[in-house]
């Protein structure tokens, strides 16, 4: 009786285990809001760290603990069709809440974007900003 009963539980695992495993369906067209298109910056990257220098004063005077400024920024900024910047996520950045509100309303007036596409038109999307070994107080 027992082994009949192993028999059906294995039968049942290996039914499960072959549902979950990590096949996915063959790729299919991106859709309009691609994760694989990107926004670009005015100058590339040189613009966006001439762009950053602007945020060091802000962070250094909106941070109480002065021994506790973040070692870096990163940062998933939310460009739209108009190519402008309408959300900012802190991703993994130790900051104070004051400071993150500042340097979100800093980064909503950040011009210089030029929208991502899809199929030649201009479709939302994400640009991962990171900003990191920055001296604050200069």
């Amino acid at each position: 009786m027992l082994k009949w009963k192993a028999f059906v539980l294995i039968v049942l695992l290996v039914g499960f285990v072959s549902k979950t495993n990590a096949q996915s369906d063959l790729p299919r067209e991106k859709d309009e809001n691609s994760e694989s298109a990107f926004p670009t910056f005015k100058d590339g990257i040189p613009g966006l760290v001439k762009y950053s220098k602007r945020l060091f004063p802000i962070i250094y005077e909106n941070t109480n603990d002065k021994d506790n400024l973040p070692f870096s920024l990163k940062m998933l900024l939310t460009i739209d069709t108009s190519s402008k910047v309408v959300d900012i996520e802190f991703l993994d950045t130790r900051m104070e809440d004051q400071c993150k509100i500042k340097v979100r309303e800093a980064l909503l007036k950040m011009d210089g974007w030029k929208a991502a596409e899809s199929k030649g038109k201009p479709i939302v999307g994400k640009y991962p900003w990171r900003v990191s070994c920055i001296l604050w107080a200069r």
